[in-house]
């Protein structure tokens, strides 16, 4: 099979500049110029890629591999346009610089995700014959970076929509750890697919980073079976696009709830203060529909062995707690520590049960990971965030 790449940067580059070269030039030089340059911006501005008001549209906007070639590459078409906001103070930031050295690395990437999700590349053939549809999910190519080291966890899922009649789950390639640049190389088959479903439906393949969790989707690629030739094989390799929210499965939501943190790093005092807000949409564990629910907390591998814990709410599955505590800890040691919350159900007599789990630091990923290197980076400022928690037990 043949192997598509996306174009070199700078084509672009070299002809604008042109259009705005500074020089002193008579009336009449200006006019002609003025007409050339007008020519010469028309043929300028074809291979540019979706504007941001068109690159959500449906996949009659998917481009097909005789396009791609047009396309820049993902430096030259984002950081042109994009320029990370400076922060107030950020200049003052001395005692973290092993953290801000690590987090260079995602800050850099943001930068570019702001408009660049990553390439698809795959294969789609029709067989009117035995009506099955066949998907070649291939490679993808400069997705987000989810953890500290600049990688992804990735795997695909793929389904057919509109649904007809009972929803079918959605078909899934194995996990590629490690790579922002995937090898998916596995093909998915959907049986009893009509001609005339041919002509109505359309692929949407969705590319999501694994995590325990909650599953986040990095992008998403559609393509309209009407623009198959049936019997022939089609191939595509196109941008990614944010998922439209009936394409995300319903396994990627929080499951166990959410907690709100909020992280602060104080400087003169030289500690970090954690703020545990609340909690939103919590397992009922009693009998009566409700929990009775409290968060525990600490730092792992703490010389010190601090923990803490919140005052009861009881039957409540969406408690506020609006409580503060101190870890008096150097900034720089941040780096090698992890904060630990775990959410309990206060049972009488017996056993508590556990309600779910949140690990902030730099083994953690995407938002939980940015949260940790914000606090790091940006001392004495709030930092607050929401998190999913995970029901593996966590701390132990």
């Amino acid at each position: 099979m043949p192997k598509y790449e996306l174009p070199e940067a700078g084509t672009m580059n070299g002809r604008l500049s042109r259009l705005f070269r500074p020089s002193v030039i008579n009336p009449i030089q200006r006019a002609s110029i003025a007409e050339e340059s007008s020519s010469e911006e028309e043929q300028a501005i074809q291979p540019l890629p979706p504007s941001a008001a068109t690159r959500h549209a449906p996949l009659s906007h998917v481009h097909s591999v005789s396009s791609v070639n047009s396309l820049p590459s993902r430096r030259e078409s984002s950081i042109s346009q994009h320029q990370w906001p400076s922060e107030e103070g950020s200049s003052s930031v001395t005692s973290s610089d092993r953290a801000c050295s690590v987090y260079s690395e995602v800050e850099d990437d943001v930068i570019i995700d702001e408009v660049y999700l990553g390439s698809m590349e795959f294969a789609v053939t029709f067989d009117p014959e035995t009506n099955t549809l066949h998907c070649g999910l291939i490679r993808a190519k400069g997705l987000r970076a989810m953890d500290v080291n600049g990688l992804s966890d990735s795997y695909c899922r793929a389904q057919l929509l509109p649904a007809s009649g009972k929803a079918i789950t959605p078909l899934r390639t194995k996990t590629v750890h490690k790579s922002r640049d995937p090898e998916f190389n596995e093909t998915l088959a959907w049986f009893h697919v009509t001609p005339a479903d041919s002509l109505r439906k359309t692929l949407h393949i969705v590319i999501y980073d694994e995590d325990k969790y909650g599953d986040e989707a990095l992008g998403a690629a559609r393509l309209h079976l009407a623009r198959l030739t049936p019997g022939r094989m089609s191939h595509f390799n196109v941008f990614l696009e944010k998922p439209y929210p009936d394409e995300v499965s319903a396994d990627e939501g929080p499951g166990r709830g959410r907690i709100l943190i909020a992280l602060n790093y104080v400087t003169r005092r030289k500690a970090l203060t954690v703020g545990v807000i609340r909690c939103a949409g919590l397992l009922a564990m009693d009998s009566n529909g409700t929990s009775d629910p409290f968060v525990k907390m600490q730092l792992k591998d703490d010389p010190q062995r601090r923990k803490y814990k919140t005052a009861i709410k009881w039957r409540n599955l969406n408690p506020e707690f609006c409580e503060q505590f101190t870890f008096e800890i150097k900034l720089s040691e941040l780096t090698s520590k992890t904060l630990v919350f775990s959410v309990w159900d206060k049972d009488l007599g017996k056993s508590d049960d556990y309600l779910g789990g949140l690990e902030l630091g730099f083994s953690s990923k995407g938002d939980r990971l940015r949260h940790w290197t914000d606090t790091i980076k940006f001392p004495d400022r709030r930092h607050e965030r929401w998190h999913n928690l995970c029901g593996q037990l966590v701390g132990e």
